[in-house]
């Protein structure tokens, strides 16, 4: 009587995996029809999560012609995709008693897939600029475009971004000293561009308008401040009216996108808020 086939148990074998205990996204390939099993995808590495029968015995990595056809659906996933990179304390892991800190988490957000890409932790008596290249290295992030608040508007992060043939959008505040006065100064001046986006959303009776301008003209402002990619800079202005109150904000980005596609640009700065939705308060 012939055995019946062996039921794959998967195992995050990868050493990535070990390493952060980051979640995946699971793919179906192909590989069960060679290999009667499914393929898990590490969102971490290019590479397939190793799997193994419930037995323990590995399943055959694919060799040969096949392995390009495991890899494309993962780049496929992210290439415009928008990844969103922010910290995070998780709630309640200060331990007192023991007189240990509270945990950080930097993590990365695929606004597209809905999905943690993976996350680090920030070493004590450190912060996220630290943390963020350590996540950045073990992303593919080619063909996406990666976004951050101000702590992570560094000119290594962006450098190193670029280098990983990523994109990036990158918030300015006044930590930024001469670089977020330049362009505040000019889109406050009478050689800003004009409104090239306007949107209009409201809920809870909240109307919510924001207008977006943007330039390439900024030869100018490259002279002063060397950031690798910098193509582009970005004035969103929100006004918020609430019952009967009218406040008003603008807020400035740099990014490496050009500004011949300002509705991307929009785009990628309120999807960064998704992180913030979807998994810092979920």
């Amino acid at each position: 009587m012939p055995s019946a086939p062996r039921t794959p148990c998967v195992r995050a074998t990868s050493p990535h995996h070990r390493k952060l205990g980051a979640g995946y996204a699971a793919l179906p390939q192909m590989a069960g029809r060679r290999f009667g099993c499914t393929c898990i995808w590490s969102t971490l590495t290019t590479e397939p999560a190793a799997l193994r029968y419930s037995d323990h015995t590995p399943v055959p990595t694919p060799t040969g012609d096949y392995a390009p056809s495991l890899r494309s659906p993962w780049r496929a996933a992210v290439e415009e995709d928008i990844i969103a990179i922010d910290g995070k304390c998780l709630r309640r892991s200060i331990d007192k008693a023991s007189n240990k800190a509270a945990i950080y988490m930097v993590s990365a957000w695929s606004r597209q897939n809905s999905l943690v890409l993976g996350q680090v932790k920030v070493d004590d008596k450190s912060n996220e600029i630290t943390a963020i290249p350590k996540l950045l290295s073990r992303l593919d992030i080619a063909g996406a475009v990666i976004t951050m608040d101000a702590m992570g508007c560094q000119k290594k992060i962006a450098k190193q971004i670029i280098q990983q043939e990523g994109d990036y959008v990158l918030s300015l505040k006044g930590n930024h000293g001469i670089l977020h006065d330049d362009v505040e100064t000019y889109f406050t001046s009478t050689l800003a561009p004009e409104v090239t986006v306007q949107t209009v959303d409201g809920d809870h009776g909240r109307i919510e308008t924001r207008s977006v301008r943007v330039t390439d003209e900024i030869e100018w402002l490259k002279a002063d401040h060397s950031w690798t990619g910098l193509t582009s800079i970005v004035a969103v202005t929100a006004k918020r009216e609430l019952s009967g109150k009218v406040t008003e904000e603008t807020r400035y980005f740099i990014s490496s996108l050009s500004a011949t596609n300002p509705k991307k640009l929009e785009h990628a700065v309120w999807a960064h808020w998704a992180i913030e939705n979807n998994l810092h308060w979920v």
